[in-house]
């Protein structure tokens, strides 16, 4: 039996993406399109390793969609 797949838009905000990931303890999701078209993944390491939080001084970073991050 499969579960149901949580996903994230392409337009979804920093924060969004982060407490989504962390309220459902999971790791990465996919990044899906309004249509339900699958354009990528976004994970906690993608975020990580871009530096967008370490570089939230201006809280520009907070407002970056989801698509900045995927993979």
């Amino acid at each position: 039996m499969t579960g149901k797949i949580l996903s994230v838009g392409p337009d979804w905000s920093l924060d969004r993406l982060m407490e989504f990931l962390t309220d459902n303890n999971i790791s990465g999701a996919p990044v899906v399109m309004d249509n339900g078209t699958p354009i990528g993944v976004v994970s906690l390491s993608d975020i990580a390793r871009s530096g967008s939080v370490a570089e939230n001084t201006t809280n520009t970073a907070n407002t970056a969609s989801g698509a900045k991050f995927m993979t």
